[in-house]
């Protein structure tokens, strides 16, 4: 229980939209990351939460997994691999822990992955639509995407059809 005296919800504005938003490039950064135990106890991910800097998400938040201790060596190598990405995005590729990798602007490249309904044969449950890490890229990219996006050609409407002779070639 909480004592909410004073507070007026008339006086405030709706509630943010958090719903997972099509697939882009934007700059962010990572904000926190802490080494957490995998489900069954045997292993520990780095969960890393970053935050976007700009754009149409500008202050939307993100997270990764990273399975860096765990049975499964696939997943492990996948893991390192992009936790390489990052170090690598932020200049810092021998960090001793992840708290130096905070705070240094990346280019985020963020796929969307749809929602998908229950399936009651496969037993698997209802899904949400989510975002996902694709890539990460270092800032001085973020630039080259939006010089792009600005100079890229503007495309034009085709060209209206020659007009039809009233006589076929083949009639004359």
């Amino acid at each position: 229980m909480a004592n909410l005296t004073g507070f007026d919800a008339s006086t405030k504005g709706d509630m943010l939209d958090f719903d997972a938003f099509p697939e882009c490039k934007a700059l962010g950064m990572m904000v926190a990351s802490q080494m957490k135990p995998t489900k069954d106890g045997t292993g520990q991910y780095l969960e890393c939460e970053f935050s976007v800097l700009d754009g149409p998400h500008k202050g939307r938040r993100l997270w990764t997994r990273l399975n860096l201790v765990n049975k499964n060596k696939q997943a492990v190598d996948i893991a390192e691999r992009e936790l390489a990405a990052i170090c690598k995005a932020v200049g810092k590729p021998r960090p001793s822990d992840s708290n130096e990798l905070h705070s240094i602007p990346l280019l985020l490249d963020i796929g969307y992955e749809p929602a998908k309904a229950a399936d009651p044969v496969k037993n698997k449950p209802a899904r949400k639509a989510e975002n996902y890490f694709k890539g990460y890229h270092p800032a001085s990219a973020a630039a080259q995407v939006s010089a792009a996006a600005t100079t890229a050609p503007v495309p034009q409407a085709p060209a209206a059809p020659a007009p039809r002779p009233s006589t076929p070639p083949w009639a004359k």
